[in-house]
Formats: structure tokens, C-alpha cells, sequence
């Protein structure tokens, strides 16, 4: 059991839940000074995680209910999905531009960015995801820390898309980055919004159990993650973002769990594949315009799944 708050070191603690997804051995606190939300976990989790990410992570948390799919099959999911990204952050980076994804998993981001870059470089724990994103894209891969990367190595752009959460001390890596960051660079940090509107909008509380499972050690709100980034000498803006279809938000609500593919999950507007009917094409058209609307309405309010931080060193 954690003693003290890992950011603050304060050794007041409420109890968020002692349900989550995957472990029957972990709860989660949140700091009641600085308002951290952490996994207090007795598995041993962290002693393994190396292990757990190369054998378990991709099996406990397939994109496909119930199946392990192949590298080739991830990076084929995530592109459709990280299409979605592309907007939002092409527009910060440069053709001369050297960027660095950490946690890049089977290389999909770094695909679609290749074009508007001059190099890219990967991070990846999982050996056979980063030897396939350094296959296709064709760019540096390391299975190392970020510490252990080359010293000279500088970056214009440093993205870290659900990654924060996964690691053991993610203060002490967003403190280090400074260093990595070019004149003007800038970090892309995405991380779970503990004020997410399926966390407090749903029936039941079957996205609760969810939501909270062992290989996040930490959820973050806006107010924690801004203070700790000024804290370090960056200066931010921040957004909230929502992958999520509508039609994921109802299949929460009425029927209390996840759809069987991720992809499906994140990109299946409609109900219905085809529209050989006209009453089907008009309900498809319905549902497109309320998942526009949907999506506005979590940016709006930052109840996305996603908190985006854009962060650069204070001047």
C-alpha cells in the first residue's frame, strides 16, 4: 500500500473505487492536497512492467474484444483512429522538423506524420511493435527509456499520447524533456480526464469499473496536470478531446458495456452499413449530425476521455 502521495508526498488519501477491470488487488486514491489520482496497487505490478508490457498488456487490452491480434492488425486499427489526430497537431509542426513519438506503439502515428517532417523517432517498451514501426515507417526505434536515448538528440516536437499515465514516475519524464526540446519545441501530451462525461453522465457504474485498470498508475485533472506543468517551468494551452463515438456513449448507457472493437468504437458514426432504404440513410444522417454535436459538446466542456496539453518552456 502507497504511505505517500507519489507527486506531493501528503499521506491524506479519499477512495476514488476499489473496482476496476482487471485486478481484484489494486484501489485508486485520489491525494486530498494535491488532487493526483493514483493506482494503489499490490501485484507487483511495477517490479514487471517490462515484462507485462511484452506479454500481457496487448492480450488484457486488445482492440478486439476477446482476440490478440497481430502487429500488422494494430497498426492497421490505430491508423483509422489516429487519423483523427492529425488536424489538431499537424498544424504546430514544420517540414523541418525532427519529432519524437514516445510510445509509439506499432508506428501509426508516426506513418501519418512522416510527410510534414523531416525525421521521426519512436519510443516503444513492446520489442516486436517497435520493430514493426521501425519497419514501416522507416525511422529510428528504441525500446529503451527516454534517458537512455542519444544526449545530442534534440526535438522541435515531442508527442506523448497515452503514455503519462503508464509509466512509473512520469513527473521526473516531463522534467527531463525540457532538455530534449529544441529552441521553441513543444511536448503534445494527451493523458485521461478524470472529469470525463462517462464517468459521471452514465447510468450504473459499469464505465467506472472500467474506465480505472492497472496499467494506468495515474488519472489527471486539468487543474493538477496545468499546475504541475507551470510548476516545471512550461507555460500550456489546454483542450479536451473525445475519440469516442456517440453511438459508444448510448451502447454505455442502455446496454453497461464496451463495444467489441475499438475501432469500431471510435469511428462507426451510422447504424446502419448500408442504405438501401430511405428511412436507413435519413436515421444514418441523424446520427451523424448528433455525433458532430456530441463531440462539440465534450470539446466545450472538456469531458473528453482526452485531456491535450500543448506545453513549451515559459519564457
Amino acid at each position: 500500500m502507497i504511505n505517500n502521495c507519489p507527486y506531493c508526498k501528503a499521506e491524506k488519501f479519499s477512495l476514488v473505487t476499489n473496482e476496476i477491470r482487471d485486478s481484484e488487488m489494486s484501489i485508486v486514491r485520489k491525494c486530498m492536497s494535491c488532487g493526483l489520482v493514483f493506482m494503489d496497487s499490490n501485484e507487483g505490478f511495477v517490479s514487471n512492467i517490462e515484462q507485462y508490457y511484452n506479454e500481457n498488456y496487448i492480450v488484457d487490452n486488445s482492440l478486439i474484444c476477446g482476440e490478440v491480434i497481430s502487429a500488422s492488425e494494430h497498426f492497421d486499427a490505430m491508423l483509422k483512429t489516429k487519423q483523427q489526430l492529425l488536424p489538431a497537431l499537424t498544424k504546430y509542426l514544420g517540414l523541418s522538423f525532427d519529432i519524437l513519438d514516445v510510445g509509439c506503439g506499432t508506428g501509426s502515428l508516426l506513418y501519418l506524420l512522416k510527410d510534414y517532417v523531416k525525421s521521426c523517432t519512436g519510443i516503444e517498451i513492446n520489442r516486436e511493435h517497435a520493430n514493426y514501426a521501425k519497419a514501416k515507417v522507416g525511422c529510428d526505434t528504441y525500446t529503451t527509456s527516454i534517458e537512455d536515448l542519444p544526449k545530442e538528440q534534440r526535438f522541435d516536437a515531442i508527442i506523448l499520447i497515452s503514455v503519462l499515465e503508464h509509466m512509473v514516475n512520469p513527473f521526473k519524464t516531463v522534467v527531463e524533456l525540457k532538455n530534449m526540446l529544441k529552441p521553441g519545441g513543444f511536448l503534445f501530451i494527451e493523458i485521461p480526464n478524470c472529469n470525463e462525461a462517462l464517468l459521471g453522465c452514465l447510468p450504473g457504474d459499469a464505465y467506472r469499473k472500467f474506465f480505472y485498470h492497472k496499467a494506468h498508475l495515474y488519472y489527471f485533472t486539468e487543474a493538477f496536470f496545468g499546475k504541475f506543468l507551470s510548476d516545471c517551468g512550461y507555460s500550456y494551452e489546454v483542450s479536451s478531446r473525445h475519440d469516442y463515438t456517440l453511438i459508444n456513449f448510448l451502447n454505455w448507457w442502455f446496454l453497461g458495456e464496451r463495444q467489441v472493437s475499438f475501432e469500431e468504437a471510435q469511428c462507426k458514426t451510422v447504424l446502419y452499413d448500408s442504405e438501401d432504404d430511405p428511412f436507413k440513410k435519413d436515421m444514418n444522417n441523424i446520427f451523424k449530425h448528433a455525433d458532430l454535436e456530441f463531440r462539440k459538446a465534450m470539446k466545450k466542456h472538456k469531458r473528453g476521455y482526452i485531456l491535450t496539453f500543448i506545453a513549451k518552456l515559459a519564457d
